[in-house]
């Protein structure tokens, strides 16, 4: 009789313990490991500025580009602007921001030859990459108006484009500014 109290007794226990011995595991393990590896120990977030002299990776471009010459802040229509933004080796990047501030430099409406055509894109390759493209002046530019848009990518958007993000500017619309906010995690 006692033997049959006491079975019933630890299996209880157990029956009770398990499934919290189980969530307190899982809690652990949910702790200490993302989707992509252990937790970070050693979380960063910084912020690259877009400069004169511009700096861009060619073949992300395409053959027969006009993108020579690009610069922040030009004033001049026809011309068409890229940057690139090399990320730091030195981290595991989880996400980033890429924020672009534009001009229109040639009034018109939709889908005149003027500053409302012009697309703002993520480069890769040679080609735009279409869930990264952006139309600032779709519904018509006017002369000076500004427009500022952010991408943002993820770590799967980040390992397919490798160790730099580059963004190109149709030829009607002036670059005032772009920044890069990197977050993710160091290892050295």
């Amino acid at each position: 009789m006692k033997t049959k109290y006491f079975l019933i007794n630890i299996l209880t226990a157990l029956l009770v313990a398990g499934p919290v011995w189980g969530q307190q595991q899982r809690q652990a393990v949910e702790q200490s490991i993302t989707p992509y590896g252990p937790a970070c120990s050693q979380p960063i977030k910084i912020v690259l500025h877009g400069q004169n002299p511009v700096v861009q990776y060619a073949p992300d471009l395409g053959s027969g580009s006009g993108y020579v010459g690009s610069a922040f802040n030009q004033t001049a229509i026809n011309k068409e602007f890229a940057y690139t933004f090399f990320l730091p080796d030195c981290c595991r990047w989880t996400k980033a921001y890429l924020t672009v501030t534009v001009k229109a430099l040639q009034s018109g409406p939709p889908n005149s030859p003027t500053s409302a055509n012009d697309w703002v894109t993520i480069n890769h390759m040679g080609q735009a990459v279409p869930q990264f493209s952006w139309q600032p002046f779709a519904n018509g530019a006017i002369l000076g108006q500004i427009a500022t848009h952010t991408f943002a990518l993820n770590q799967n958007d980040l390992a397919l484009l490798g160790n730099h993000i580059t963004f190109a500017v149709e030829d009607d619309t002036a670059v005032m500014s772009a920044d890069l906010t990197l977050e993710g995690c160091c290892h050295k």
